[in-house]
């Protein structure tokens, strides 16, 4: 048995997912293992509400500053010295507790801990541990990949995501596109439900989406019966807008859900999926081989898997969202859209597999 440490930071949603999906599946193999959030577990505040604090409020209020931060931290120029001060800051703290707790391998999930990870192993400040990366979107940024030669393996999400690592320097070795790990209720057989109306899953991610209303109330303006279930994360003044259109509409029911657990079921009795296109929910989706709609996004990696997405034919990008009436009511009236993007999410999510990521952790 051996000892693994999983490390992220609470910047959205998709990395603690993946991180606690990942844990799950090693306690079920045997392993001892511990998620830690690591600004929070090593108290410090400051680089906390700086770096997490931060970047939610930026990517939930101007996201057009967030993108422009992503692409200039994506220049290697920019990116080499970007987190130094970082790691200056908790090195010694995340010394402490490595020491403290005597992980065999030592997971991250965030690329800012990869960073700072590999810039401590650089300097001898870790020695004995195995440095895993997991990578939690489409492509890589580069603060991903600047320590690449301290990182043991990357665990990555496709092919194409492992041929961005080439391109970047990594060790062909070193990749292993297994798929993007989440929970393992998502990679049990899909039992779609036999729907008499068209059903529409809508969701904005973790920290919720504001531009959810407009969504919905453009899929009122379709002459088509259809169902909607409205998943409005943990943005309960969102949850409380998207109630009050419930009954608004005669021939459209709406349900309407705050943060839920069970969102596998929920994919499994829709026939059309509406949402952001974060790594771990596109993940998901791919694996439930549930079609998808993007009508908003935050700049960055969302933006590069939504391109990953549209390149697959496994989503449609609406670049207006007066466009959905139209496009939804297209989908419902020429089902065979819908199965060629269900082909094609087959065929990509045929390799996705945490048993391939399990293995490989434990064989390290």
């Amino acid at each position: 048995m051996k000892r693994y440490l999983i490390i992220s930071l609470s910047t959205g949603g998709g990395h603690a997912t993946v991180g606690n999906s990942l844990a799950d599946k090693l306690k079920d193999h045997g392993e001892e293992v511990l998620v830690i959030d690591l600004f929070k577990e090593i108290n410090a505040k400051a680089l906390h509400t700086f770096i997490c604090e931060g970047y939610n409020l930026i990517a939930t209020k101007v996201p057009q500053i967030y993108e422009t931060i992503y692409k200039a931290g994506n220049q290697p120029i920019i990116a080499k010295g970007s987190f130094s001060f970082t790691r200056r800051m908790s090195q010694k703290r995340i010394m402490e507790f490595i020491k403290s707790y005597d992980p065999d391998v030592i997971i991250a999930v965030h690329p800012i801990v990869t960073e700072v990870l590999g810039g401590m192993k650089k300097r001898g400040y870790i020695k004995k541990q195995k440095l895993v990366t997991v990578i939690t979107d489409f492509l890589a940024h580069f603060v991903y990949v600047h320590r690449h030669e301290y990182i043991d393996a990357y665990i990555v999400g496709t092919e194409i995501t492992k041929a961005n690592l080439l391109e970047w320097g990594v060790e062909e070795s070193k990749v292993f596109s297994f798929g993007i790990p989440i929970k393992k209720e998502f990679y049990a057989p899909i039992n779609k439900a036999n729907n008499h109306v068209f059903t529409i899953l809508v969701m904005g991610g973790s920290l919720g989406s504001r531009n959810m209303t407009n969504v919905i109330r453009r899929l009122f303006e379709i002459d088509e019966n259809i169902k909607i279930i409205a998943v409005c994360g943990k943005d309960n003044e969102l949850k409380e807008k998207m109630e009050k259109l419930v009954g608004r509409s005669k021939n459209k029911e709406i349900i309407v859900y705050g943060f839920v657990n069970n969102i596998h079921n929920l994919m499994d009795s829709a026939d059309l999926l509406i949402s952001k296109p974060g790594g771990a929910s596109v993940t998901e989706a791919l694996l439930r081989r549930i079609p998808m709609i993007i009508p908003y996004m935050l700049g960055g990696q969302e933006k590069e898997n939504r391109d990953y997405l549209i390149n697959a034919d496994v989503a449609i990008w609406v670049s207006k969202v007066k466009e959905i009436p139209f496009i939804v009511s297209k989908l419902i009236n020429e089902p065979e859209i819908l199965d060629k993007m269900e082909a094609n999410m087959d065929e990509i999510a045929s390799s996705f597999s945490i048993d391939n990521t399990i293995e490989k952790l434990v064989n390290l």
